[in-house]
């Protein structure tokens, strides 16, 4: 079946962390042949729609996922005695979408982590059962040493870790798997015997016992073996410190881009004890589950906002005409001076063509508020300036004519309209 990446983390999704781009990881992907690409950042969606388009440059699928922080339902943001907010902890699940169906109940859960009450705080929660209601054609992964399962080991209780573990293969079924990750973390602490040792050993007599695969990952954060001092001064950076500070340093350094030769590598440098053939099978489930994923974000050429009025470029239209006319005295808009008149014709042809129709009756209602209530604003900043259209709206207080603002630096024939894509179809 070959390798797939499961667990990476890209540096517009994992800011100040990841310090790897989409490009960079799917040109690796393609360079090692692996044929899927997952992207799986801390708690956002924000890389999906980039590593799209890298792995389409290169040949990859690309598998779209979330490593979201989760809660039991009981353990939502609360109050302490004194009134103040006690953080959740940070238990770690890797969420992968199957097909668009998948990726809508991952955004569904993304969207009420962040806006739920008692979700956010410092980090956007989801809770266990909300994760459950949106599972379809969502497959769950056990993450690293911060999930649910090795936290409860870090606290001493395998029991809690087990029947954690059976609740989420219980809603999933087909859909869970073991994640083994291959590092430095070896050492006693955290409650851990053997640290990650401790936890992947657990979780695979887990997987033997119920029949779950188990794949290999290596929670990718830069490209090669070096970068890691890049990614101390990023999370220096984050935390307002310096590399130089006491303890700063992280002690995992190898989560970098690995090929199934690496992992071979790691686990007889760090004593882990596989054999060659428990990590080959291991990274071919990884594949094969990639290969189970086929999502996609539908690109589009123009941009999408919510309607104003049941017809958006009909309104924007009629509004700059009669603006027009009201602006120069005149009854008929075709009555006011030619330059004029040349202009909002271009303006509104092109601007309905590249689907700007909504965008400029939304502010049209913003800055039409503002009046209504006395709300000071600009004259208007930027390329909208030069729009007659978003003058004759309200929207700018500069006449582009008098001024001899161009149009063009708004919206032009030659330029692209940014893909927004409506995640909540």
């Amino acid at each position: 079946m070959g390798f797939a990446q499961l667990h990476c983390h890209h540096s517009s999704g994992s800011m100040l962390d990841s310090v790897v781009t989409s490009e960079q990881l799917a040109q690796r992907a393609a360079q090692y042949g692996h044929k899927s690409l997952a992207v799986t950042d801390h708690g956002r969606l924000s890389a999906w729609f980039e590593h799209q388009q890298a792995c389409r440059k290169y040949g990859i699928n690309p598998v779209f996922g979330l490593e979201q922080y989760v809660i039991p339902d009981d353990e939502l943001v609360t109050l302490n005695d004194k009134g103040k907010r006690v953080r959740c902890k940070n238990n770690h699940l890797i969420l992968l979408a199957k097909s668009n169906e998948g990726m809508n109940n991952i955004r569904h859960l993304h969207y009420i982590s962040m806006t739920g009450e008692n979700h956010f705080y410092y980090n956007n929660h989801s809770t266990f059962s909300e994760i459950f209601q949106y599972k379809k054609d969502v497959i769950c992964g056990t993450a690293c040493m911060m999930s649910p399962f090795s936290n409860a080991l870090k606290e001493g209780n395998p029991e809690k870790s087990e029947r954690l573990f059976n609740l989420f293969l219980d809603n999933f079924r087909d859909d869970f798997y073991v994640e083994v990750q291959l590092n430095e973390l070896v050492h006693e602490g955290e409650g851990l015997e053997h640290g990650q040792k401790t936890v992947n050993d657990f979780l695979i007599s887990l997987a033997d016992k119920h029949g779950v695969p188990v794949v290999i990952t290596g929670d990718v954060h830069y490209l090669d073996k070096e970068d890691y001092r890049l990614q101390d001064i990023s999370l220096a950076m984050r935390e307002r410190r310096t590399v130089n500070d006491p303890g700063f340093t992280l002690e995992a350094r190898t989560l970098f881009y690995h090929d199934v030769c690496d992992y071979k590598f790691l686990n007889e440098r760090f004593g882990y004890g596989y054999t060659d053939a428990q990590i080959e099978q291991w990274c071919d489930n990884a594949g094969e589950m990639a290969s189970r994923c086929h999502g996609e974000i539908p690109e589009r050429t123009t941009m999408i906002f919510p309607a104003v009025t049941t017809d958006d470029e009909y309104e924007m239209e009629r509004l700059a005409k009669e603006n027009l006319a009201r602006k120069f005295g005149v009854d008929e808009w075709q009555k006011a001076p030619q330059e004029y008149v040349e202009r909002v014709e271009y303006e509104l042809d092109l601007l309905k063509r590249k689907g700007f129709g909504s965008y400029c009756m939304v502010l049209q209602d913003i800055f039409r508020f503002c009046d209504e209530e006395e709300i000071p604003v600009g004259f208007g900043r930027g390329s909208g300036a030069g729009s007659l259209v978003l003058y004759l709206l309200g929207i700018t207080r500069l006449d582009p004519i008098k001024y001899g603002l161009l149009f063009e630096r708004f919206v032009s024939e030659a330029r692209c309209v940014n893909t927004v894509v409506n995640y909540f179809n």
